[in-house]
């Protein structure tokens, strides 16, 4: 176990068995991992036509979480809301200046389009 801040944070993985009939349990000893919440550190751009995809970067301090696991089992992605519409894009992992290496450790950015905002079912006023 490793705190960060005060507050508890399992690095280490903890192995779940489910119930799945009666009070039968699996034997598969499925891994959970918990990971802290990476901080935005900067993005790419401010706006964006609503009509057209943008690259978007996202740089970011994934803080003490084992970037090797974060690329292997993570599942990124960016969510977009304006009002009561929210869009959610793929993402990736990427290391930025864009490189050929894929060494996880070189991570640091997030990668992903802006969506197509569809302005027709707007209320507009």
């Amino acid at each position: 176990m490793r705190y960060s801040s005060g507050n508890g944070v399992n690095w280490d993985p903890m192995y779940i068995d489910a119930l799945v009939w009666g009070d039968q349990f699996t034997q598969n000893q499925v891994e959970v991992f918990y990971y802290e919440d990476p901080a935005l550190k900067s993005a790419n751009i401010a706006e964006s036509p609503a009509n057209l995809q943008s690259q978007l970067l996202l740089t970011v301090d994934f803080k003490n979480n084992d970037l090797g696991r974060l690329m292997r089992l993570g599942d990124p992605k960016c969510r977009f809301t304006a009002g009561q519409k929210t869009f959610v894009e793929e993402a990736q992992l990427v290391a930025y200046p864009f490189t050929q290496n894929r060494d996880p450790s070189l991570i640091n950015t997030i990668h992903c389009k802006t969506p197509k905002w569809n302005l027709d079912n707007d209320n507009q006023e």
